[in-house]
Formats: C-alpha cells, sequence, structure tokens
C-alpha cells in the first residue's frame, strides 16, 4: 500500500516535537506492515499551494492515500492509519478526519461540522457523534484521503483553494470537502482517535 503523509510547515515554524514522535513512530509501523511511507514537507506561506503539491505528487507517484497532518496536531491511538482505512473502506468515505480542537480560549470548538445555510455549524465534545458519521466538512488536521477515488473523479487541481463569500471565507480544507461532496464523495469523521492540538 503506498501512503503519502503531507505536513505543511510553515518557513518560521517547525513540527511539533510529539508530532515528529508520532510520524517517526508511524514510519516504523509503516516499515512492519511492508507499506510504501512518502513524506512530503512543503514550506510555503500558503496551505492551500503547499496541500495542492501533496496532492499532486501523490497523484504522480501512484499512492492510495493522502493523510494530511497537520504540524502541530498529536495523534495518541497508536493504529490510527488502520482505524481510519476501515471506517473509510466501512462508510465507503472519500475524506475520513479525526476532530481536533480550534484554539478558542473560552471555549472548546472542533474542526468539523454540518452546513447551516450559508455557513457551517462546528461540532463541539456534546455535539460530536459517538461512532464515526457522515458530516458536511472538516479541517485537515488529520484527514486521509481515499486518492483512488480522487484520480478517478477529480484527477486533476487545484484540490485546495480559499473561498471568500459575502459572509466570510472558507478555508482551504473546508472547501476541499465540500466539492468533494459535489462530485458525489462522503466525509466522515472519525471520533474515536484522540489527538492533541
Amino acid at each position: 500500500m503506498k501512503i503519502h503523509v503531507g505536513m505543511c510547515v510553515y518557513p518560521t515554524m517547525g513540527v511539533h516535537p510529539e508530532t515528529v514522535r508520532n510520524i517517526v513512530q508511524f514510519d516504523l509501523e509503516s516499515q512492519d506492515r511492508k507499506n510504501d511511507l512518502t513524506l512530503h514537507f512543503p514550506q510555503t506561506f500558503s496551505l492551500a499551494y503547499s496541500r495542492n503539491i501533496i496532492m499532486k505528487a501523490a497523484i504522480k507517484d501512484e499512492a492510495d492515500w493522502v493523510i494530511m497532518w497537520d504540524s502541530d496536531i498529536q495523534v495518541k491511538e497508536k493504529d490510527f492509519f488502520e482505524t481510519l482505512v476501515k471506517t473509510a473502506y466501512d462508510k465507503d468515505a472519500v475524506i475520513t478526519g479525526v476532530p481536533c480542537r480550534l484554539r478558542y480560549p473560552d471555549k472548546i470548538v472542533l474542526n468539523c461540522g454540518y452546513r447551516q445555510g450559508d455557513k457551517y455549524e462546528n461540532l463541539t465534545p456534546e455535539t460530536m457523534p459517538k461512532e464515526p458519521a457522515e458530516i458536511d466538512a472538516m479541517g485537515t488536521g488529520l484527514m486521509l484521503i481515499n486518492l483512488g477515488w480522487v484520480k478517478k473523479n477529480w484527477p486533476v487541481g487545484p484540490w485546495f483553494d480559499v473561498v471568500y463569500t459575502e459572509t466570510g471565507m472558507f478555508p482551504e480544507d473546508w472547501t476541499f470537502c465540500e466539492r468533494v461532496k459535489e462530485r458525489g464523495g462522503k466525509v466522515v469523521v472519525e471520533p474515536r482517535i484522540k489527538t492533541v492540538h
């Protein structure tokens, strides 16, 4: 199995040390399972541009899966990849993502949600499903993408871009989810994998 891991890194920032430990552990596990793992750390000032670099390289390399993994997200479960892949198959999902806490100082808000008219309502720990469930969009804190579906239904990018509307800005990851859904794909949240942001 070919897996591409993409981690966008701003030139002025690095990768969190605990995230580095996660990546090393994942690399060793991939070697044990005979998976072909490729890591990308594009350094640009645009997340959308970096994510498109990752997707283009993964398609060129004929990868099976892409993991978009933010450089400050730590994963608690050792076998997170196997859980994500199983959920992707069980739910027939193009995108299977893990909820990550956003940086709000006074409340807990997660990086996933449902569309409410022309805006989104983010999930909270109270509204998060207990089992994997289809949602409308999520961030790329830790997101598994079925590249076979992308190659068949959306082979040429850009895949990620920021969209500005009268009601605000949709970031590149939420826009990616919207466009996957427009093409008939599913976005699923996997709440059983825990992260630290």
